[in-house]
C-alpha cells in the first residue's frame, strides 16, 4: 500500500513485525529525486505479530492516516496468524506528525475485510466514507467524526447470485456510484446516491445483474477505477508468477477499460496485455 500527503509517503507492508521493516515506512518526497526513508510506524499502530498493514488512504483536509489492518496470508511468511484481528487505524498527521505519525483511534472493522476506498464528500470538507470491500459485498462506514471517537456504520449490500469474493471498491468523485471488481462474477455498478445524499436510511442498488455484468475468466476483474472526466473505468487483473498460479504468471494480468455509459450494461472497450513468452 502507498499513501501521500505533503511532502511524505507512507508505504504499509505484506508481512509483518517478525521480518526486517515490517511496519509502515514514512519516505521524506520533497526532493523527488532523492527519496528517502526517514522514520518507520511500528506497533501498537502497525508491524504487529501476524498483521499486514496493506491497506492505507490519507483524508488531507483532516490530516489523518487510515490503515486497514488484517491477519497475513499463509504466503506473507508471518506469525501468530490466528490471534489477529482486523482493525482500522487512524494516525494523526497534522503538523510535525506526518513526519512520525501518531496512533489516535483504532475500531473494529468487518472480519473479511480486504480493501477500501476513501470518499471524501467535495461537497463538505468535514464528511468522509470508507467503502470497504468484503467477501459478500461491500460495507460503508462514516469516519467524518474519527477525530471525536465515533466510527459509524451507514449500509451494507451483498452481491446476490455470487461465486467469488468481491476484491475491489472504487467510487465515482460525487460519490452517487461505487464500481465493484468481483473477481470472475466481473464489475459492478452500484448506485450510492442516497449514501451521498446523506439519507438517514440509504439504500444501495445494483444496477448491473448477473447477466450484464462485464466479466471474464480467472482470475478476473481485481480493480476498477474511474477515468476521471470520463464514463470509462480502467480495470486491472491480479496475476502471481508461481508455481502456486495455474497460469504460472504467463500471460500477466492486463488492463481492460470498460464503457460504462450504459450503467445497466458496461461493456469491455479495450484491453492491454504483453504477450505470453515461450
Amino acid at each position: 500500500a502507498l499513501a501521500l500527503h505533503r511532502d511524505y509517503g507512507y508505504v504499509g507492508s505484506r508481512t509483518d513485525g517478525s521480518h526486517e521493516h515490517g511496519g509502515i515506512l514514512v519516505v521524506d518526497l520533497s526532493d523527488p529525486a532523492d527519496p528517502r526513508v526517514v522514520g518507520e510506524i511500528g506497533p501498537p499502530a502497525a508491524a504487529n505479530p501476524g498483521e499486514t498493514s496493506r491497506e492505507l488512504r490519507v483524508w488531507p483536509r483532516q490530516d489523518l492516516l487510515v490503515t486497514l489492518n488484517f491477519r497475513c496470508e499463509p504466503a506473507e511468511a508471518c506469525r501468530d496468524r490466528a490471534r489477529v484481528p482486523t482493525t482500522l487505524r487512524l494516525l494523526d498527521l497534522r503538523g510535525d506528525r506526518a513526519r512520525s505519525p501518531r496512533l489516535i483511534a483504532t475500531y473494529d472493522a468487518p472480519p473479511t475485510s480486504h480493501e477500501f476506498f476513501l470518499w471524501a464528500d467535495p461537497e463538505d470538507p468535514s464528511r468522509a466514507l470508507l467503502y470497504v470491500s468484503v467477501v459478500e459485498g461491500i460495507v460503508v462506514l462514516d469516519i467524518s467524526r474519527a477525530r471525536a471517537g465515533r466510527v459509524t456504520e451507514l449500509a451494507r449490500w451483498e452481491v446476490p447470485e455470487r461465486s467469488a469474493p468481491v476484491h475491489s471498491v472504487g467510487v465515482s468523485r460525487d460519490g452517487r456510484r461505487a464500481y465493484l471488481a468481483a473477481l470472475e462474477d466481473g464489475v459492478i455498478v452500484l448506485d450510492t446516491s442516497a449514501i451521498a445524499e446523506g439519507s438517514s436510511e440509504p439504500r444501495v442498488e445494483e444496477l448491473t445483474s448477473p447477466g450484464t455484468r462485464p466479466s471474464w475468466r480467472a482470475p478476473g476483474a481485481h480493480s476498477a477505477i474511474v477515468v476521471p472526466d470520463s464514463d470509462h473505468l480502467l480495470t486491472t487483473d491480479e496475476v502471481y508468477g508461481s508455481a502456486a498460479d495455474p497460469s504460472g504468471g504467463c500471460p500477466w494480468g492486463w488492463v481492460r477499460l470498460i464503457d460504462a455509459s450504459d450503467e445497466r450494461a458496461p461493456s469491455v472497450r479495450s484491453e492491454y496485455r504483453i504477450d505470453p513468452w515461450n
